[in-house]
This record gives structure tokens, C-alpha cells and sequence, in this order.
């Protein structure tokens, strides 16, 4: 498999996946017109990754995500999450400006709905 980037846009975030690193980072903000299109080549590249590796690690600083990316973001660390207590070892680093309790409110929900490991930093 290849690494792979996705440029940032007004809509959309910058993506890195890079699978020596063994990290997934999305980093601006997330509101594109129709996030499934978005998500479904990093969803579909981390489900090939995560049937040849056991560690998955993902940094997530977004200023701001939409409703229907929030749904998106949730179909990603569960696609983790699902066969995590198998094989995948991993951590979410969820990166937020220091004053922003809705987005920490926000991982700490992606992390009681999947039971993934989130580290909340301030930046």
C-alpha cells in the first residue's frame, strides 16, 4: 500500500495517511458538501491497511465538523474499533484549542461510543 494525501480545501481538512508512520492525521475543518465521497477512499484505504498491520495511530485536529462528517468520523474509528480487541493496537491523539469544549465534548463521545483510547491535547 502507498501513502497517500489529501490537500486541504475551505471544506475539507488535510489528510495524511502514512502507513510506515503507521498514522492517519486530518488537520482544518470538515464540512464537505457530501462527506461520504470525501471519506470513502481513507475509509476504504485504512480498512486495507488494517488487514496487514496491528497498530493504527490518528491525530484529529480539526477546528470544526459538520453533522454529517461527525457520522463519517464515527464510521472511521469504528472500522478500528470493530476489530480492535483482535489485533489492532491504537490511539487517538484529538487535538483542540484550549477554549473549545465542544469539540473535547465531541471526542469524548467518539471515545464512549467506540471504546478507543483518546488522548485530548490542548494546542
Amino acid at each position: 500500500m502507498e501513502n497517500f494525501n489529501i490537500l486541504p480545501t475551505k471544506v475539507t481538512p488535510k489528510v495524511t495517511f502514512n502507513m510506515d508512520k503507521k498514522s492517519l492525521e486530518f488537520k482544518g475543518i470538515l464540512c464537505p458538501e457530501n462527506p461520504y465521497i470525501f471519506f470513502t477512499p481513507i475509509i476504504e484505504a485504512l480498512r486495507k491497511y488494517l488487514n496487514e498491520n496491528t497498530e493504527m495511530n490518528f491525530r484529529i485536529e480539526l477546528d470544526y465538523f459538520n453533522s454529517g462528517s461527525s457520522k463519517c468520523l464515527l464510521t472511521l474509528f469504528k472500522t478500528v474499533a470493530d476489530i480492535q480487541p483482535i489485533k489492532i493496537e491504537s490511539t487517538v491523539s484529538w487535538i483542540t484549542e484550549s477554549n473549545d469544549e465542544d469539540l473535547v465534548e465531541a471526542g469524548k463521545l467518539f471515545e464512549e461510543i467506540t471504546g478507543l483510547k483518546f488522548e485530548y491535547i490542548n494546542n
